[in-house]
């Protein structure tokens, strides 16, 4: 797991460094900063200041938990096989929520972002590039689509993570359409599919389970 430590590190130090940063701009921040945004890209929630801190501490506190999943995982010897998937969905995770401390503190300051917009298009961006790895991602406890059937047989996992790969490409690309195209339809699209594609998987992965246990 070389490789994949020496991309966490790096990770972590972006993280600290940037919460490091916002640490900095703290006091230039009034009392009350924007803490969440609709659909339409609008502000509709407002916390404390120190709200943009808490803000960018879930960047290296999500690196670490990431890093700390392979070594607890009984089988941790699958993320070197999966580390691909892994360093995406750890990468985007992190950009997220250093995003989200950043959009905060600048839109304070009176800086006009299209917050809405940015989250979706790199939530967009990242089910696609998951959705393309995912079937080189190896069976894991708590990485992956996990179903009951899933974890019994690598073949119905592989199968699962397959059909699984091509659901995310496509979410991906509805989360895109509504960051170009914002409002509740395009949204209410984005959401609808991610959770029909979940159930389907999980309906797929019991079928293939039980269709492998008739042979």
């Amino acid at each position: 797991m070389k490789k994949m430590n020496k991309a966490f590190w790096i990770l972590l130090a972006v993280g600290l460094v940037s919460l490091a940063a916002l640490g900095v701009l703290y006091p230039s921040l009034p009392e009350q900063v924007p803490t969440h945004w609709n659909v339409y890209g609008e502000i509709d929630g407002w916390g404390d200041r120190w709200m943009v801190l808490l803000l960018g501490a879930l960047a290296p506190a999500m690196t670490l938990l990431m890093w700390v999943v392979p070594r607890i995982d009984p089988r941790k010897q699958n993320y070197e096989k999966s580390m691909g998937p892994y360093l995406v969905i750890t990468v985007f995770t992190t950009l997220l929520m250093m995003g989200c401390g950043w959009c905060s503190a600048l839109t304070a300051l009176g800086w006009k972002i299209p917050v809405g917009r940015i989250i979706l298009l790199l939530i967009g961006i990242m089910f696609v590039a998951l959705g393309n790895l995912m079937p080189r991602i190896r069976s894991t406890y708590m990485f992956g689509i996990r179903t009951p059937w899933t974890l019994a047989s690598d073949t119905v996992w592989k199968k699962t993570h397959r059909l699984g790969g091509i659901c995310f490409c496509i979410s991906g690309l509805t989360f895109c359409l509504a960051a170009v195209i914002p409002g509740i339809w395009t949204f209410a699209i984005s959401i609808g599919f991610i959770l029909l594609s979940t159930l389907f998987t999980f309906i797929y992965s019991w079928y293939i389970f039980q269709k492998e246990q008739r042979k």
